[in-house]
């Protein structure tokens, strides 16, 4: 129940702050610039006099290949880290 504290439950542990992963970064920098884009695309798109439904679609066309681009890039950014080699497995 919301509100209520409820004795028989155990406390939970305190744990220690630390920083963000790089993931967490990249995940950030992925979120603000989706918006950046996101708003720059729907100027340019605005500034244009054309039908709203064509304007609509030259902005989502815009949007996916911008995501496309970025995805790719990211993926070859990862194939170019160089990972230890694991551990034989044990006997």
């Amino acid at each position: 129940m919301f509100g209520v504290i409820d004795p028989t439950r155990p406390a939970a542990k305190a744990r220690a702050w630390t920083l963000p992963s790089s993931a967490s970064y990249c995940g950030m920098l992925m979120v603000t610039a989706s918006a950046l884009v996101f708003g720059v695309v729907a100027a340019i798109v605005k500034s244009v006099e054309m039908l709203t439904l064509l304007k609509l679609q030259i902005r989502s066309i815009m949007e996916w290949l911008l995501c496309l681009a970025a995805a790719a890039y990211y993926r070859q950014l990862k194939r170019r880290t160089v990972r230890p080699p694991s551990p034989p497995p044990s006997p």
